[in-house]
Formats: C-alpha cells, sequence, structure tokens
C-alpha cells in the first residue's frame, strides 16, 4: 500500500481539484492522510465531506504549527503504507502516475521513485518541469547530489521506513527540505518513472510567496545543508565552496533584511529572528575563499558581520532603499 500525505491549511480553493486527482488513480491500494493544520476557512469541512465517501481518506486536525515539518512530524507515525508520496494541497496526479511509479518500482526495487514532475500554471498550461531521466537507475548519494542542485524534487515515492529512521526537524520552516535530501541519501537505489506529478505554480497564497518572521529560519537550514554536502561529498571542494557561498550570501542578506524591518516585528519575533541568525553563523568554515570581500571580514567574527551590515544598511539608506522580502535586483553587494 502506498500513503500519501498532503499537509493542508487554508486550502480550499484548491483541495477538490487535488482530491479528484488522487480518487481518479488507476491504482487503488493507497491510503490518503491529510493533516489539516488548523484551518480558518472551510478546508476542514470539505476534507470530512470527502472522508465520508471513501475510507481510503484519512483525515486529523492538530494545533496550527505554521508549516510543512511540523505537518511531518504528526504525520510520520500514521503513516500505513510500505511507500509515502508527498503532495502539497494544490498539486495533482497524472490518473496513472501512481500506477507508473509501482511499476517502476517493482521492476526496480529501488527505495525511491521521482515522478516526471511538471510545472502547472492554469488547468491548460503545463510545462516541462524536472526529473526527466528516463531509465536511469542511481544510488542515494548520486541521487542527493542531484537533489541538492534542485535537479530533481523532493515530492518522490520513498520508502516509509527510510522516512521514520531519519526522522523530520521542526525549529525551521523548510527543515523538510533538508529531511527529503537525508531521506534521498539514504536509499540504496534511486529509480525514475514517467508518471506525471503536476507542481502548482500560482498559488499566491504558498508560504513560499509571503515573507513572514519566520522565513528567517531558513538560514539555520542552509547551514545544516551545508554541512550535510561536506559530510556526504567530502572530496567536492568545489561544491564545498559555492554551498558556503550561497549559504553565507543568504546569511548576509537576512540580517539586513531584520536590521531594515525589525520595527514591523514583535519582541518574541525578534527574538526568534535573533537566535536564527546567531545560531547559524558559527556554522561557516573559516577555510574557504569566499569570493566576496564582505563576506571574507565578514568570516572573522559575528561582530565583524555586523558592522558590514550595518554599513551597507546605511548605503542603502541613503539611497532610499527599502528591502520588503529579499534583496532587490540590481543592487551591488
Amino acid at each position: 500500500m502506498i500513503s500519501i500525505f498532503i499537509p493542508v491549511y487554508n486550502g480550499e480553493h484548491y483541495l477538490r481539484r487535488t482530491l479528484d486527482s488522487v480518487l481518479s488513480q488507476t491504482y487503488a491500494d493507497w491510503e490518503l492522510l491529510l493533516v489539516d493544520d488548523s484551518s480558518t476557512d472551510a478546508s476542514y469541512a470539505l476534507l470530512q465531506e470527502y472522508a465520508q465517501s471513501d475510507p481510503r481518506l484519512k483525515v486529523h486536525r492538530k494545533p496550527n504549527g505554521g508549516d510543512v515539518p511540523h505537518a511531518w512530524e504528526y504525520a510520520i507515525p500514521h503513516l500505513q503504507g510500505d511507500f509515502t508520496l508527498y503532495m502539497s494541497q494544490d498539486d495533482t496526479l497524472a490518473p496513472d502516475c501512481l500506477s507508473l511509479l509501482v511499476e517502476r518500482q517493482q521492476q526496480t526495487e529501488a527505495d525511491c521513485i521521482v515522478p516526471h514532475v511538471r510545472y502547472w500554471y492554469t488547468d491548460h498550461d503545463e510545462r516541462e518541469g524536472l526529473s526527466d531521466y528516463d531509465n536511469s537507475i542511481l544510488s542515494g548519494l548520486e541521487a542527493f547530489r542531484l537533489m541538492n542542485a534542485h535537479r530533481i524534487p523532493a515530492h518522490t515515492l520513498m520508502r516509509t521506513d527510510i522516512i521514520r529512521r531519519n526522522g523530520m526537524d521542526t525549529d525551521t520552516y523548510n527543515a523538510d527540505d533538508l529531511a527529503q535530501l537525508r531521506w534521498i541519501a539514504n536509499c540504496r537505489t534511486v529509480a525514475f518513472s514517467t508518471g506525471r506529478f503536476y507542481y502548482w505554480q500560482d498559488n499566491p497564497d504558498a508560504i513560499t510567496q509571503r515573507f513572514s518572521a519566520r522565513h528567517y529560519s531558513e538560514v539555520l537550514t542552509a547551514a545544516r545543508q551545508t554541512a550535510l554536502v561536506e559530510q556526504l561529498l567530502p572530496s567536492d571542494h568545489a561544491l564545498h565552496i559555492q554551498m558556503h557561498n550561497l549559504y553565507f550570501e543568504l546569511l548576509y542578506k537576512r540580517h539586513i533584511n531584520f536590521r531594515q524591518l525589525r520595527h514591523k516585528y514583535t519582541p518574541p519575533q525578534r527574538r526568534s529572528i535573533s537566535y536564527y541568525l546567531r545560531e547559524a553563523y558559527p556554522l561557516l568554515r573559516r577555510n574557504v575563499t569566499l569570493a566576496n570581500w564582505k563576506f571574507r571580514l565578514a568570516t572573522q567574527s559575528y561582530s565583524l558581520l555586523l558592522l558590514v551590515v550595518r554599513w551597507k544598511c546605511w548605503q542603502l539608506q541613503r539611497r532610499h532603499v527599502i528591502l520588503t522580502t529579499d534583496l532587490a535586483n540590481g543592487i551591488t553587494w
């Protein structure tokens, strides 16, 4: 049996389409675990309506955790299938997706099967996406490298016991990104399927579309991801340097965001943001060659990083530049 897990929060606009796509599968041996995060719209009532018509839908409601990792933490003990497929509340599956995923797993006995993800913008506008690797069979580390580079998706059919053994952190809003990298690295083999998974792109309410205080925690996830790459791919020094540059640039940017926007946050939010920024900084290696001189200076101590940030914010203020979400295009760092 396959477990399909969907975390739900205020998704009534998309849920019927998503649920109908699961109910339309030609493969029938599945359960659908729906975890509602205390939605304030009609999502929970809609889930209950669907569950009454098909016992394979199992609806749970939990206190609001505000992100996918907390929903995963709740869901993992309830997964009954040998394999688990994760979907967002606005994603859909082609009718034969599960059949093709299962068929490929039976052919290869792989621990993870990657669907062919297509980006979906409207009901009639689908575009090529990720993971078109035909009949490839990779090791877990080879697939880890590709997922780290965003060349294969995180929406995979994964052996459930791998998910259970490696678990899910919940202290950052995007800890599930790191968990999925750990899961795939622990696979013996990873295979690819032609089953189509439609990844919805035009949801303005998605957590990734609206910047908030919780997004500052991504710097800690980035630092941990960099450390994981160094641990699992120890000989790829070029990748280590690339990862450290990306991670430290993100840390630098989020410091600037916080300095300019801190008046918009409550005292508890400011304390949380300060914690994430401080905790992420020590995870940076000091013996890599960072291209930007400001980054090289800032790696010497946290105090120097704060000085560089203050200097940059002063420059931005003189140019009347206020950053609201991320760093604006065209700004020289």
